[in-house]
């Protein structure tokens, strides 16, 4: 089950990488917090186009999949270790696995959303709560509904726990 669930994340990992890695999309230094336009001269909100809005959610899917696979790589040593004992082994087992169902779960969601008609979105669960990100301004009732539904249903997380972002395009 163990060597199941390792094979299972490297494989949503290279999976990731390898569908979301676009090696001219994103350079470190290129953007700030908030997905605007940073060290390429430009001021915040003079692009207008819809390359910066699918820059921003692109570099989120980028950053998400990194910290993730910085936090696998951290657990996967622990689990290695000589000097770790068998509860810290198995406490490291135990969140591989469970980052491994949210990883599941994020991708569930944003599929769903976007089926929805949503263009673009993020999703990024972690301790009983979601983030989501959608592309678009002023959301429906109707559509927030639709969003916390999926969300609810996919991962079991409580509407009161559920952040929905607008990212305006």
């Amino acid at each position: 089950a163990i060597l199941g669930t390792l094979v299972l994340i490297a494989g949503a990992v290279y999976l990731n990488w390898i569908l979301f890695a676009d090696g001219d999309a994103y350079k470190p230094g290129d953007y700030v917090s908030g997905g605007e336009a940073g060290n390429n001269g430009e001021k915040p909100g003079d692009d207008t186009s819809a390359d910066s809005s699918d820059s921003y959610f692109a570099l989120a899917v980028i950053d998400r999949s990194e910290a993730r696979a910085e936090a696998l790589d951290v657990l996967s040593k622990i689990t290695t270790s000589e000097e770790a004992n068998d509860e810290a082994k198995q406490n490291a087992y135990a969140e591989m696995a469970k980052i491994a169902e949210e990883i599941e779960c994020e991708s569930n969601i944003e599929t769903l959303i976007k089926a929805k008609g949503f263009e673009e979105c993020v999703v990024v669960i972690g301790n009983g709560k979601a983030n989501v990100i959608v592309s678009g301004a002023n959301l429906l009732a109707s559509e927030v509904a639709q969003i916390r539904e999926i969300v609810y249903t996919q991962a079991n997380i409580t509407p009161e726990n559920i952040t929905i972002i607008e990212k305006a395009v």
